[in-house]
């Protein structure tokens, strides 16, 4: 059928696509359908295919990632730079993030607190291995006392 067609079978295309460009198997589900561009077949497949991990999500929606501004937009100079790259036609995403500045804050709390905690064991484990061995030092020495007390009663 292939050598009469220029129609390809959706689902057995793909899934020797994405292992040949990720080296990954993929385990989707679909029936089978015909189209005649692969551009056309990661659409279908994205609508008809059960079982979608996020790595063939990621494949068939290929590269649509959006293009970020540009240096213009976030350079200094009181923001001038950013006004004639705008009225330029070009456009600028915003670099206000409202939650980043609470999760920072919040990874920082719990790295210092960790931090603490480190210092505490540390210091914990320090004064338990000089007691340690300070109590092993006083161990010996009455070993040796009572050594030497057990041959001079023995004489």
């Amino acid at each position: 059928m292939f050598s009469f067609s220029n129609l390809l079978e959706c689902d057995s295309y793909l899934r020797r696509l994405f292992a040949y460009s990720t080296g990954l198997v993929s385990r989707t589900t679909c029936p089978r359908h015909y189209q005649p561009l692969v551009t056309a077949c990661k659409a279908w497949a994205l609508k008809s295919c059960n079982g979608i991990c996020s790595h063939v999500r990621m494949f068939l929606n290929g590269n649509s990632r959006k293009r970020r501004s540009g240096f213009l937009c976030h350079a200094g100079l009181l923001g001038i730079l950013r006004k004639i790259y705008i009225t330029l036609g070009h456009s600028c995403e915003s670099n206000h993030y409202r939650k980043l500045k609470t999760t920072l804050k919040g990874i920082i709390a719990s790295m210092s607190m960790s931090q603490s905690l480190v210092r505490t064991i540390n210091g914990k484990f320090l004064c338990f291995t000089k007691t340690t061995d300070t109590l092993t030092t006083k161990m010996n020495r009455l070993f040796q006392d009572f050594s030497t007390t057990d041959r001079t009663f023995s004489q």
